[in-house]
């Protein structure tokens, strides 16, 4: 839009103009060596979602002064470009769920970007219907952490 592009063009003058104004330079965790990532990738292929949600919660640390929570979000491809290490940050580090918290990869692309970087991960069968998946991921995995 017109507006858009005003914007751009007035940000653009300040910031050649403004001796303070910086590039924003965004630092990504370092990624797993490749037998930490083809473990992680081979249980999301071969282990049922149960195993995969043992195999995890094994490892999490509930949270004690919150009656044991834990917490998860669901991802896609799309979501996971954007935001997988933001995400994993904010529920870390601001949000509180330090080695309380792990993803459940809709498709194989995010949890192959999980394993990559070391996040804990459940990996979804793929369905087309994505909202559908989401729809019956959510009553699935909730139904499975409370048993």
């Amino acid at each position: 839009t017109n507006k858009t592009n005003e914007w751009i063009e007035e940000f653009k003058q300040r910031s050649d103009t403004d001796s303070d104004s910086h590039l924003i330079g965004y630092e990504y965790p370092a990624k797993v060596d490749d037998a930490i990532k083809q473990q992680c990738i081979t249980s999301t292929q071969t282990l049922s979602v149960e195993d995969q949600l043992d195999k995890i919660l094994s490892h999490l640390v509930p949270l004690k002064d919150t009656h044991n929570m834990i917490a998860f979000s669901m991802t896609d491809e799309t979501y996971a470009k954007d935001m997988l290490h933001e995400v994993y940050e904010m529920n870390n580090d601001i949000v509180g769920f330090k080695g309380a918290f792990f993803f459940v990869a809709m498709d194989s692309y995010t949890a192959h970007m999980a394993c990559e970087f070391g996040y804990p991960v459940v990996a979804m069968p793929e369905n087309d219907d994505l909202k559908k998946l989401v729809q019956s991921t959510k009553v699935f995995m909730s139904k499975l952490l409370v048993e």
